[in-house]
């Protein structure tokens, strides 16, 4: 049975399918580097608008939150009547490359004399072109379902994630010198070809992702109105405490990072006097922990448990916050010099903070998903997601919050506390979930 079990699942395997998916995921993980929620966008908000205000930067990461999360409420019920999705990711793909053609376009006419316009403009873009990306997980997803087995999955995601993050790893040290002082490329020449980069990758990850023989799919008779859809979610959340108790989680671990992620670059920028080019190293050490621990947290989710290692990476998302608090207090001693910039040890504990963003991203993504998927009902999962995403959305405005906290009076320190608090709310949720190893 087992050897019949493996040989149907290698007729089930597309080598097609396989490669042309490492190729749409070197250039989906390459563009969202470009557009980096963490190091690059803080770094441009401080700078499209005189004053650097850190309200700039809880603006335009709540917008690419918000834009990445909204449509999942209401397109799982919609893309169950549809037998072929493959053209509906292709249009997703093309809104978001004229998103960002149009951002460059807005900020080489407007940057200079309308920057608060400008501002607004590429605001409005970039929530366009995340709700495009958006738009294309379903398909995305389907899609790959059909085309691999379950046993390539693994494989699969792997490979998908340590090329994009070694191509991303690469990417950042090109930021770097373009934003540098001595590139000879200033604002907002700088940035526009940041932005030309992303289309480009946005554009060929869509290219290669057409090229896929899509497999027709078994659609249902009709789509349940949307009041109907989220009742059975609610209801399901309502009777099964670890639902809620998931459901939870996964919204402090958005208010937690929410609250503290987008604020480390301005703060190591206007307190820690960071040059603005270290933006491209923090960026590369971030993608490249992200990639190195994606395969060690996805052996020990296996081997210790989703709950543990979602304990793990909790605490780590609770250090980034404190380390950023206590960095100023490091000595300026320096201990190297890299690629012209000197690291002391205030900009060293910047640079680990980083490393942990990567780390705890990759280790809760891991677990919170794995979790999520061995808990949900098989028959009622598309309600549940449904409903789950309706209740994780409003955290996706927490960066918003957290810069009006920050304000104009630098309050870096309370709303890094706050973020810590936040995620040791999520880490107390986590500990009460039952063990999935039982």
């Amino acid at each position: 049975m087992a050897e019949n079990w493996r040989n149907n699942n290698r007729a089930h395997l597309d080598l097609r399918t396989f490669y042309l998916g490492m190729l749409n995921g070197l250039f989906v993980i390459l563009a969202s580097a470009f557009l980096d929620p963490e190091t690059v966008l803080p770094a441009f908000a401080l700078e499209v608008i005189p004053g650097g205000k850190v309200i700039w930067v809880g603006i335009i990461c709540s917008a690419i939150n918000v834009g990445w999360f909204w449509p999942q409420i209401f397109l799982s019920r919609q893309m169950d009547t549809k037998q072929f999705l493959r053209p509906y990711y292709g249009l997703a793909q093309g809104l978001r490359t004229l998103c960002m053609l149009l951002i460059c376009a807005t900020l080489y006419f407007l940057a200079a004399d309308h920057a608060t316009l400008a501002f607004a403009i590429v605001v409005v873009l970039l929530f366009a072109s995340t709700t495009g990306g958006a738009y294309g997980m379903i398909p995305f997803m389907r899609v790959f379902r059909d085309g691999l087995p379950p046993d390539w999955m693994g494989r699969f995601f792997g490979w998908r994630y340590m090329l994009g993050g070694l191509a991303s790893f690469a990417v950042g040290f090109w930021i770097k010198d373009i934003l540098s002082a001595d590139s000879g490329v200033g604002y907002p020449l700088n940035y526009i070809l940041i932005f030309a980069a992303g289309a480009l990758a946005v554009a060929l990850c869509g290219l290669f992702f057409s090229m896929i023989k899509e497999q027709p799919h078994t659609v249902a008779r009709h789509t349940l109105p949307m009041r109907t859809h989220l009742a059975r979610g609610q209801r399901l959340m309502r009777d099964n405490a670890t639902l809620r108790r998931i459901t939870k989680a996964r919204a402090l671990w958005a208010a937690g990072a929410g609250m503290a992620f987008p604020f480390v670059v301005p703060f190591a920028i206007k307190v820690l006097q960071m040059p603005v080019a270290l933006v491209g190293v923090l960026l590369a050490v971030k993608m490249l922990a992200y990639t190195i621990s994606n395969p060690l947290w996805g052996h020990l989710s296996g081997v210790l448990g989703d709950r543990q290692v979602m304990a793990v990476n909790a605490l780590g998302q609770i250090g980034v916050p404190l380390l950023v608090v206590v960095s100023p207090y490091l000595p300026r001693t320096v201990a190297f010099a890299w690629l012209g910039v000197n690291y002391d040890y205030q900009l060293l504990a910047i640079v680990v903070v980083a490393i942990l963003i990567g780390t705890s991203r990759a280790g809760l993504l891991v677990s919170i998903n794995a979790f999520l998927l061995a808990s949900l009902p098989g028959r009622k999962t598309t309600p549940f997601l449904g409903f789950y995403y309706l209740m994780v959305l409003p955290t996706m405005i927490v960066p918003l919050i957290g810069a009006l906290i920050v304000g104009s009076e630098e309050r870096f320190v309370l709303g890094m506390l706050l973020g810590a608090l936040l995620s040791s709310v999520m880490l107390w949720e986590i500990l009460r979930l039952p063990d999935t190893r039982l």
